[in-house]
């Protein structure tokens, strides 16, 4: 496998195991089945993003690519928090789709993971066999 290929591939496997991460937090801190937009989370839930984000550093680390936590773990939770607060005001002013707001901003979220990956691994030293 190409180095691209296999950095895309890290890349989606830890956007994917935050994203179960995060959900599997929410149902267990989210009391019941309904849950909707208009949820009222408790205020443990907070830590779900943050976690998300050390779950995604610890997949990519794992897998090889030495992603720097403080960077890591300053602008992933900045991002995270401030996609978070857009959705929030986005959703409360504009009659738009939530899916569709929720898509979008996790389409920049997955971008900006994916700038992340790439400009690690190109800080790496390259090995003879790779």
């Amino acid at each position: 496998m190409t180095r691209f290929g296999s950095l895309l591939l890290i890349w989606f496997a830890a956007c994917v195991i935050a994203v179960i991460a995060g959900l599997g937090l929410l149902s267990v801190m989210v009391p019941g089945d309904d849950v909707s937009w208009a949820t009222r989370l408790p205020r443990r839930a907070i830590t779900v993003p943050m976690i998300c984000v050390i779950v995604f550093w610890g997949v990519v680390r794992a897998s090889g690519v030495h992603l720097s936590p403080v960077p890591t773990f300053t602008f992933g939770g900045l991002a995270v928090y401030l996609a978070l607060f857009v959705i929030g005001r986005i959703l409360v002013s504009v009659p738009i789709s939530p899916v569709l707001v929720l898509g979008l901003v996790l389409a920049i979220l997955m971008a900006l993971a994916w700038i992340a990956v790439r400009s690690a691994a190109r800080r790496m030293p390259r090995t003879p066999d790779a």
